[in-house]
């Protein structure tokens, strides 16, 4: 958390409090292509677009990601007004489809693509807005071969003055319902949205 801390305008200068707004462990798997070009939408990023912030999104390698693919690609300054249009294309339920619905923004967003490579404890620290996609495996890689896949864990952390939207696990029930009544972080369920820091 201190490095989200430390990103984080509103946590650095002593304002207000970090939170842990959503975390997951993902293994990515098989031929499987993941998710396309894309900013994280309400379910994995329950804050309004609206919030201050912007967020931090730290994505942390628990397996090697070598050139043989399974790690996360970034588009290098896609998170900048000039691609604005992007978050537009994908705004909503589509937020894995934008190939499919804008070729020319994918193409734009492909030729900034970054994947780097990882040692586990490696982490990847990037803005709610930076564009990223998994990267599929190459074919007959060791990790495709060997259904192992990579392992990662992200999580998101958000300022104490953020609002809460989007969707959130009901801890009665294990489901994921919509957030009924947007409110501030800091008024916000601290079994949902964690105090981090601060």
């Amino acid at each position: 958390p201190k490095v989200a801390a430390q990103l984080t305008p509103q946590v650095a200068l002593g304002g207000e409090k970090l939170h842990l707004l959503r975390d997951a462990f993902f293994q990515f798997q098989g031929d499987k292509k993941g998710c396309g070009w894309h900013v994280d939408d309400p379910f994995f990023w329950p804050a309004s677009r609206d919030s201050p912030g912007p967020g931090v999104n730290i994505w942390v390698a628990l397996d090697e990601v070598s050139s043989q693919g399974g790690g996360l690609a970034v588009a290098a300054k896609s998170h900048t007004e000039e691609y604005l249009h992007c978050r537009e294309t994908i705004r909503g339920v589509n937020t894995c489809n934008m190939q499919e619905l804008d070729p020319e923004a994918y193409a734009q967003l492909e030729e900034l693509r970054v994947v780097p490579l990882m040692q586990p404890g490696d982490a990847i620290v990037h803005t709610r807005w930076l564009f990223h996609r998994s990267d599929p495996f190459a074919k007959a890689s060791q990790a495709m071969e060997d259904g192992k896949g990579i392992a990662r864990y992200s999580v998101r952390y958000m300022p104490t003055s953020a609002t809460v939207a989007g969707f959130q696990k009901d801890h009665a029930t294990g489901r994921i319902v919509p957030i009924a009544n947007p409110s501030l972080l800091q008024d916000a369920d601290l079994a949902s949205f964690p105090v981090a820091e601060g």
